[in-house]
């Protein structure tokens, strides 16, 4: 009979342990999911993000400058694309990059270009994955460098030094405008010369 309660309890002590191993098993498992989630994110931000998506430059206007945020404060801009002169449809909003040692000297040609209506052209770069929570600047457009193309380009409306417009006698295109016209009346070739 003792034989019998040994092999029980030796059997009964089997099962607890077989118990507690499923138990340690199935712990250890969940764990290393949770693990294997969080560290999913930081794969994504190495291996699929990517600092320079695309590179780039656009030439226009700025328009609009300002530092904005609620909790990660930025400078963030919109530029009026030019071409041949005139204003596109399309604009481009951009960031300065907080974390860039170059901040301080872009600030500043930004702000004079959007005070003084000068025209620029903006080198940046495109972040994929790089710019989580908005931390960096609102967009995903990175300006990498400024350089002015012209700083009269509207010194024709712009009060400088008191003056007002050109006041060389030397001419400036300052836009180029395209204009067809088509008469109503059917027989519109006497308006051309031949």
């Amino acid at each position: 009979m003792s034989t019998e309660n040994n092999t029980e309890n030796a059997a009964n002590v089997a099962k607890t342990n077989q118990s507690k191993a499923n138990t340690s098993c199935s712990k250890r498992a969940i764990v290393l999911g949770f693990l294997g989630l969080l560290t999913l994110p930081v794969i994504f931000y190495y291996i699929i993000g990517s600092e320079n998506y695309s590179n780039g430059e656009r030439i226009g206007l700025v328009t609009q400058f300002s530092k904005r945020g609620i909790i990660f404060k930025s400078w963030e801009g919109h530029l009026n694309i030019t071409q041949t002169g005139m204003n596109s449809a399309d604009g481009f909003d951009f960031s300065v990059d907080r974390s860039s040692t170059q901040t301080k000297n872009t600030e500043k040609l930004l702000d004079s270009s959007a005070t003084y209506g000068w025209k620029v052209k903006l080198i940046y770069h495109q972040t994929f994955l790089r710019n989580w929570f908005s931390s960096r600047g609102e967009t995903n457009y990175f300006i990498d460098s400024v350089v002015v193309l012209d700083k009269g380009f509207s010194s024709h409306t712009n009060n400088v030094n008191g003056q007002m417009g050109n006041t060389n006698n030397s001419g400036k295109a300052v836009d180029t405008v395209y204009i067809v016209i088509t008469p109503s009346d059917p027989n519109y070739h006497k308006f051309f010369k031949k």
